[in-house]
C-alpha cells in the first residue's frame, strides 16, 4: 500500500505533465546516456492537528495541480479509495495548452506477482517462488487532443527535459526516483477514450500491461516507444492501428514512404509479445501487420517473442525496415532474407552511423538469402551465435562487413 507516498508526491514537480516540447518531437535513441535529474520534494513538517494537516493537503492539491498536473487522495481517503476502486491519482497530460487531456488511475481486480530485482521488478501472471502478490491498476486517458511526450530510458534522447509519465511515477516504489529508472509499475490496463487523437512518446512504457493491446481508431499520431519495456504484453490486435505521418526518429534523415509505419521502439523489449491479430486472423508466433502499414521503424519489435518472420505472409506489404527493427528475437529458428525489402541505415541523432543490423542478437540457425537479393548490408547478420547454415538461392554481388563469402550456394560456419 502506497498510503504515504502521495502526501509526499503532491509536492513533486512532475515536469512531464507540462512539457513545453511539442508532442511527437523528433526524438529516440538506441542507447541514451544516463542523465541525472533531481526531482525536488517540498514536504511541510511541523506539529499540526489532523484537521489542519488535511486542510493543508487539500490546499496543496489545488495549488500544485496547475503546475504539476497530478493530484491524489489524502492519506486517510486514499486507503478507502483504493479499496473501493475509486480514483487513486489523477492529473492533466495534454501535449499543449490547447490539448484538454487528463488521466485517472484506479485500482482494479487484477492480481500480479512480482519480485524485486536490481533495476526494479520482475513480473509474472501466476504465483512463483520469491514473488509477492500485487494488485493492478487501470489507467484511463480522457478529454480531447494529444497526450504529451514523456521520458523513457533507452528510448528518449538525453536532451529531452521532461520526466517519466506521471501515472508511472505515481506507482514507483520510490516516487522520488531519477527519471532513468527502469522500474515497471503494475498498471495492467489502459483505456484511451474517443476524444484522444495522439499518444506521445513513452506514454505507456514500463507498465505491466497484461494480455492484448488494442487501439482506438481516432488516434492517428503516435510517438516513439509507446508500449516499450512492457514485459507481460502477449498479443497486439492491429484492427484500429492507423498511424499517419510517422518518422523514424532514430534515423531522422530517412525519407519515409508514406508515414504509415510502426514507430521507433514501439514494442521494444516486450519479451512476451508473440501474437498478432490482423483482419480477424490470429498469427500465433508470427509477426504480422495490416496491409496499410509499409514500414517498420528502428527497434520497433526488437527483443520480442516472435518465432516467425515471413515477408510472403504476415509482412507481405512491408517495403522497408529500420535498424534493429526485428533484431534480438531469441525464439526465431529460420529467417529468409527478401530482395524486395529495403533494410535501411543512416545517421542517428548522435551523429554516428547506424547500420542495418537486421538480425543482430537473434537465435537464427538457418539463414536463407533469396535469389533476387543482389547485395547484403553491413552487420545484418552480426552476433548470430546460433547460426549453423546460410543458403544462397542466387548470386549475391556485394556482401557487407562481417558476413561470410558467397562463393558457395551454402555456407556452414
Amino acid at each position: 500500500m502506497k498510503k504515504n507516498y502521495y502526501a509526499k508526491a503532491l509536492a513533486l514537480t512532475v515536469a512531464a505533465s507540462m512539457v513545453s516540447v511539442p508532442a511527437f518531437a523528433a526524438e529516440g535513441t538506441d542507447d541514451p546516456q544516463a542523465q541525472e535529474k533531481t526531482v525536488e520534494q517540498d514536504e511541510q513538517k511541523g506539529e499540526k492537528s489532523a484537521k489542519e494537516e488535511q486542510e493543508k493537503t487539500e490546499q496543496s492539491v489545488k495549488e500544485e495541480k496547475i503546475e504539476d498536473g497530478i493530484s491524489a487522495a489524502s492519506d486517510d481517503d486514499q486507503e478507502t479509495a483504493v479499496a473501493e476502486g475509486e480514483v487513486f491519482a489523477k492529473g492533466d497530460c495534454g501535449a499543449t495548452e490547447e490539448d484538454e487531456v487528463s488521466w485517472e488511475l484506479v485500482k482494479n481486480n487484477d492480481t500480479l506477482y512480482r519480485k524485486a530485482e536490481e533495476n526494479g521488478y520482475s513480473y509474472a501472471t501466476t504465483a512463483e517462488d520469491g514473488y509477492e502478490e500485487v494488485g493492478g491498476y487501470t489507467l484511463t486517458i480522457s478529454g480531447e487532443g494529444n497526450i504529451a511526450d514523456y521520458y523513457g530510458k533507452n528510448i528518449t534522447i538525453d536532451s529531452f527535459e521532461g520526466d517519466i509519465a506521471p501515472w508511472r511515477r505515481a506507482l514507483l516504489s520510490d516516487v522520488e526516483a531519477d527519471r532513468t529508472t527502469q522500474e515497471v509499475v503494475p498498471i495492467t490496463k489502459v483505456i484511451v477514450e474517443d476524444g484522444i487523437t495522439g499518444i506521445g512518446t513513452d506514454a505507456f512504457s514500463y507498465l505491466a500491461l497484461n494480455g492484448t493491446i488494442t487501439f482506438n481508431e481516432n488516434v492517428t499520431h503516435y510517438g516513439s516507444g509507446v508500449y516499450s519495456y512492457c514485459p507481460l504484453i502477449t498479443t497486439v490486435d492491429f484492427t484500429n492501428f492507423k498511424p499517419k505521418n510517422v518518422s523514424d526518429y532514430w534515423i531522422p534523415g530517412h525519407e519515409m514512404l508514406t508515414g504509415s509505419a510502426v514507430p521507433y521502439g514501439f514494442f521494444d523489449k516486450d519479451k512476451s509479445l508473440n501474437t498478432c491479430i490482423v483482419d480477424g486472423k490470429t498469427y500465433t508466433g508470427e509477426l504480422a501487420l495490416p496491409e496499410w502499414i509499409d514500414t517498420i521503424c528502428t527497434a520497433a519489435f526488437r527483443g520480442t517473442g516472435f518465432d516467425t518472420i515471413n515477408f510472403d505472409d504476415g509482412l507481405k506489404d512491408i517495403k522497408e525496415v529500420g535498424p534493429y527493427g526485428m533484431s534480438n528475437l531469441a525464439n526465431i529458428d529460420t529467417f529468409t532474407y527478401p530482395g524486395n525489402v529495403d533494410f535501411y541505415s543512416g545517421e542517428n541523432p548522435n551523429g554516428g552511423k547506424t547500420s542495418s543490423v537486421v538480425l543482430t542478437g537473434s537465435g537464427v540457425k538457418t539463414l536463407i538469402i533469396r535469389n533476387d537479393v543482389k547485395e547484403l548490408p553491413d552487420l545484418f547478420a552480426y552476433q548470430l551465435k546460433e547460426l549453423k547454415k546460410i543458403i544462397f538461392e542466387g548470386e549475391v554481388e556485394s556482401i557487407g562487413a562481417r558476413m561470410p563469402s558467397a562463393d558457395a550456394k551454402s555456407w556452414n560456419p
